[in-house]
Order: structure tokens, then C-alpha cells, then sequence
């Protein structure tokens, strides 16, 4: 996916501001690359809990052979409940 700046593309930003957001843009990636990977840990985590990441646009996800996500929405989770 292209670099589009903040406003979208061809929007009416000065090369300071641009600058600005690139910079910040970099040292956010580097602290997310830096950060230890946490997924060999999770498999122990007793309690209920909802795990989310950056795939956002999840339609459908399989896991370990059985829908977790269907148009969307988790499989089997009282989502208004949950955020209420």
C-alpha cells in the first residue's frame, strides 16, 4: 500500500508537517519492532481473555480448524456485552 500522508493523498500539508509524520511514523515501527514477540507466552494465559492485532480487516479466521471470525464479527462473543 502506498505512503499516503495524514489527510490522504494529495492533501495541502507542508513539507514540515510531512516531515513531522514521517519521523514519528519511523520511531513508532521501530518501538513495535523492537518490542519482544509475545505470542509464546499466550498459550498460558488462564483466564478468558480477547487477544486483538492489527488485522483489522479480518473477514474470516480459522483456528485450529473451526471459524473464530465470521463477517467480521468473533464467533460466539456477546460483543455488546463485552464493551458494555
Amino acid at each position: 500500500e502506498p505512503f499516503s500522508p495524514p489527510g490522504g493523498a494529495g492533501s495541502d500539508i507542508s513539507e514540515e508537517q510531512l516531515t513531522e509524520y514521517i519521523i514519528r511514523y519511523l520511531r513508532q515501527m521501530a518501538a513495535i519492532m523492537g518490542r519482544p514477540d509475545s505470542r509464546p507466552g499466550l498459550g498460558k494465559i488462564s483466564c478468558p481473555t480477547l487477544v486483538l492485532c492489527g488485522a483489522h480487516t479480518a473477514d474470516r479466521v480459522m483456528v485450529k480448524g473451526a471459524w473464530r471470525v465470521e463477517d467480521g464479527m468473533p464467533v460466539g462473543v456477546d460483543v455488546a456485552r463485552l464493551l458494555g
